[in-house]
């Protein structure tokens, strides 16, 4: 299970990031017993956070059944939500399917969509089931546990750019439901170029305005592991930029290849890129980082 959380407005991954950068996140509880939202609320802490989100698929049918939801529906989208906190913020939801439903048109002009689907998955005309409940909170959250559904625990005050990260996550189920899924650095690196590139970003800054050191940046061969993929600073980013060279560069033709014959836990990336690319990960290492060195205006959100 892939889970994105903002904590203070920072995207970090609740499982790995938090756990590898952060000792007061680990995982201190055995159980958590959430029967209802109070239960969410006062599990939310640091020293439980991993736990809450690890045990997210036992509590959350519980919590889905236990709120008096509101819902709407698109052609994309069902919309069901929940206001626990009311205040100014509560005309959100006026315009969030309308506005949803453009982000996932732009997204399908991005990816440059076949209706090709992945074995064992759902059809690409299934809708996307939300869950969104609206509360104050220290913890802003949203996660897909499943491939056509999405969680979020939202505070719209402490995350005001959230339509953002909402874009990463149907850019996650948009090309997910037709291509299914690779490992992280592919995984995330097309959430995330998509969330920054596809459509009109007013929010845009040059990719030379990002302050990271070229020498940190591991081996691609070591960001193709998971583990390896988690433990790395700007994981994000690097990602999204991988996968504008790799686009640039060959187009989303064999990126789309790649995913069909991957999986997110897949053992034999290094052999399935290679097949698709013609070229090993060693191999293509020269040229990325080339890319990397050569400081291209790459326009990328904060």
């Amino acid at each position: 299970m892939k889970i994105t959380i903002v904590i203070a407005g920072l995207m970090l991954n609740a499982i790995f990031l938090v756990r590898a950068q952060d000792d007061t996140f680990q995982n201190e509880v055995d159980t958590i017993n959430i029967n209802g939202l109070e239960d969410l609320k006062s599990a939310l802490q640091p020293a439980t956070l991993f736990t809450v989100l690890e045990a997210m698929e036992s509590w959350m049918p519980t919590l889905v059944s236990s709120l008096n939801w509101n819902t709407q529906m698109s052609s994309n989208i069902i919309l069901n939500y929940y206001i626990d906190h009311s205040d100014e913020n509560d005309g959100i939801f006026e315009d969030f399917l309308a506005e949803s439903d453009k982000i996932i048109a732009d997204l399908e002009t991005f990816f440059e969509l076949e209706q090709l689907n992945k074995q064992g998955r759902l059809a690409s005309a299934s809708r996307l089931n939300c869950f969104v409940i609206k509360v104050k909170s220290d913890f802003t959250f949203g996660t897909l546990p499943d491939p056509h559904l999405l969680f979020y625990y939202l505070d719209p005050e402490r995350d005001p750019k959230y339509m953002q990260r909402f874009r990463h996550e149907y850019a996650h189920w948009t090309f997910g439901r037709i291509y299914g899924e690779a490992p992280s650095l592919f995984y995330e690196g097309v959430a995330t170029y998509a969330e920054k590139m596809s459509g009109k970003n007013p929010d845009a800054v040059k990719f030379r305005d990002i302050s990271f050191q070229l020498e940190d940046v591991p081996p691609i061969n070591e960001l193709a592991d998971n583990d390896s993929f988690w433990k790395c600073k700007n994981n994000y980013t690097i990602s999204a930029l991988f996968i504008d060279f790799l686009v640039s560069k060959w187009g989303w033709a064999p990126l789309k290849d790649l995913y069909l014959s991957s999986d997110y836990d897949d053992p034999d990336i290094q052999n399935h890129f290679r097949e698709v690319y013609g070229l090993s990960m060693e191999e293509v290492e020269p040229d990325w980082r080339n890319y990397l060195e050569s400081g291209q205006e790459l326009s990328f959100s904060e």
